[in-house]
């Protein structure tokens, strides 16, 4: 979206001059962002001291591809041709596609929701299908065998429903600490983070179908890895040009897309990380 927006002002046409009074300036949504009732964006452009900061106020659409626009500090505004997509929303600004871990790659998932309330989940070697938990109770067996895949399969084809700065959700309670292993030694930390519903503690404005929302945070690191064993060569086999991305590499390449953000992701991915034995288990 923000290169889109880009593109579309470096391509946009005056195409006709508009009022240079102030009073004038809220009908088309052009009036400064500082002002309680703004109906515009404060569109920025920064250059690093090479050049002066480019401040655009984007107002109110005009018809199919226009828009009003001022540059900030000036008086007159403009109606011009560029087709912007806005929004005021962070989750629109930045790539909520944020990781793809399947669980073919997982070696163990570990979920621990404190006061020892612990689920540990594991597979001794890659090919194995199913993941077992560690620790099942005597007498008792797993409800069908592959139950417990779908925790460790949460992490795959990942898409946010939203985001916002980490900051926010500093103060809000952990509601759980999920740990992924996978086997080349990648080690994915979810700190996931409770917000109340609006109104909680206040029984007619939560209302009864009110449910809390949850902000993942994410630290990855490495470990030795699980397989150390290199693949066999033969003659005649061709090798890759490259070299296998390490686990050091990924986590590096993670906490620079993720760090930051607390991310809020669909309802069928987080509850995988609040089941218990006991969701995993036949009744007796």
């Amino acid at each position: 979206r923000f290169r889109g927006s880009l593109l579309a002002l470096s391509e946009a046409r005056r195409v006709e001059r508009k009022t240079a009074l102030s009073e004038f300036y809220p009908r088309i949504g052009v009036e400064d962002v500082g002002d309680p009732d703004a109906g515009g964006y404060l569109f920025e452009l920064g250059y690093g001291g090479a050049h002066p900061d480019d401040r655009f106020i984007l107002g109110h659409r005009a018809g199919t591809g226009m828009i009003y626009i001022r540059t900030a500090g000036e008086e007159q505004s403009w109606m011009v041709s560029a087709e912007l997509s806005l929004s005021d929303e962070t989750r629109d600004w930045v790539a909520r596609d944020i990781i793809d871990l399947g669980s073919g790659e997982v070696r163990r998932v570990e979920l621990d929701r404190g006061e020892g309330d612990r689920l540990e989940i594991a597979k001794e070697d890659r090919d194995d299908i199913n993941f077992t938990p560690r620790d099942i109770p005597e007498g008792r067996e797993l409800s069908y065998g592959s139950v417990a895949n779908s925790i460790a399969g949460a992490l795959a084809n990942v898409e946010a429903n939203d985001v916002r700065p980490a900051a926010e959700v500093a103060d809000l309670a952990r509601a759980v600490l999920a740990l992924y292993e996978t086997f080349d030694g990648l080690e994915l930390e979810l700190d996931v983070r409770e917000e109340p519903p609006a109104g909680a503690g206040d029984d007619e404005a939560a209302g009864d179908d009110a449910d809390p929302r949850y902000w993942v945070l994410f630290s990855a690191g490495a470990a030795e890895a699980a397989d150390q064993e290199e693949p066999a060569v033969s003659a005649g086999d061709v090798l890759p040009e490259t070299s296998p991305v390490t686990a050091e590499e990924r986590a590096g390449e993670l906490n620079a897309a993720l760090a930051g953000w607390a991310y809020e992701l669909p309802g069928y991915k987080s509850d995988q990380w609040f089941k218990k034995m006991d969701d995993l288990l036949r009744e007796d």
